[in-house]
């Protein structure tokens, strides 16, 4: 063997030997990241899953600080999805007798709003059986875990959605009697913006969101992953379709059917609400106040 056939045989021994050392420190499973037990501690928020009752579960108020006398019922379903979905009981009556109803906002997926809806049965939260006698729904902004699990509730509901209004042209401001001017359909109620929104979150910010949102979630962490800081995750409904095969249960949405612009008083199910344009996390933000002396009992309304 000659001194350059040696040679060449010891580069390749060292080369096969560098990858046989490589190829074990590949498989090598990575060290953990450490759990931060702020996010941790968190996690107790939303897990386990919770149908809460704001006039029992009020943390972290006393009871003698809550107010007395409410016509109402209000219960938050927590950590079915990444943000919740709010149930308000009103004083009014169906002709069954069942309190009508008022949702905020309606989770990301159908699928997973229907099996909240179970839970919210459950709890006392809606009517155990039969159809739900919704008036309205709310959207408070439009990203997918408030607004795409809407049509659960109008799957579920008593009456159609109302006829959607223009996109493009925001309804007045003033008051808005849904029980008087809609008996037949429930109102879809937003603030003005939420067109532009839902158009620009699918197609030129959703690129941006999409990313921006998988490293804010740590949705790459695919070991010892915790939540996504707000909530659990974004969930996604999974069906068994007539040949066995897996068929996922995919968002959609629901046009309003009454927009405004900077201020609205809605009444719905016998509730007085006035909502009112909030722009924060985005430019179609919208925050409801219930006042205490427009839904009490024994006293004279403001």
């Amino acid at each position: 063997m000659t001194i350059r056939s040696i040679g060449a045989a010891w580069v390749a021994a060292m080369m096969m030997a560098g990858w046989a050392s490589g190829s074990a420190r590949a498989q090598q499973i990575p060290e953990l990241v450490p759990v931060n037990p702020l996010l941790s501690a968190h996690t107790a928020w939303f897990e386990p899953v919770k149908i809460y009752d704001l006039k029992k579960d009020h943390y972290p108020l006393p009871d003698s600080a809550f107010p007395r006398g409410l016509t109402y019922e209000v219960h938050s379903a927590v950590g079915y999805d990444l943000a919740n979905t709010i149930v308000i009981q009103g004083p009014a009556r169906n002709a069954a007798g069942q309190r009508e109803l008022v949702i905020v906002d309606t989770l990301g997926n159908p699928g997973i709003t229907t099996d909240t809806i179970a839970a919210l049965r459950k709890a006392g939260a809606l009517p155990a059986t039969g159809k739900l006698p919704i008036r309205a729904i709310i959207y408070t902004h439009n990203h997918i875990d408030h607004a795409y699990g809407v049509h659960g509730y109008l799957a579920e509901a008593d009456r159609p959605p109302c006829k959607a209004a223009d996109p493009l042209v925001a309804g007045p401001d003033g008051a808005f009697d849904v029980d008087r001017d809609n008996p037949n359909c429930v109102a879809i109620i937003a603030q003005a913006d939420i067109e532009h929104g839902v158009a620009q979150t699918a197609t030129v910010t959703g690129t941006i969101i999409d990313a921006r949102s998988s490293y804010m979630y740590g949705s790459f962490l695919f070991r010892n992953r915790v939540n996504d800081g707000i909530g659990p995750d974004e969930k996604t409904k999974v069906i068994t379709g007539p040949n066995g095969e897996r068929i996922a249960i995919k968002p959609s949405y629901q046009l309003p059917s009454r927009t405004f612009a900077n201020d609205l008083y809605v009444t719905a199910a016998g509730v007085h609400m006035k909502l009112f344009y909030a722009p924060s996390e985005t430019n179609d933000e919208l925050a409801i106040f219930v006042p205490d002396s427009r839904n009490q009992t024994g006293v004279t309304p403001k």
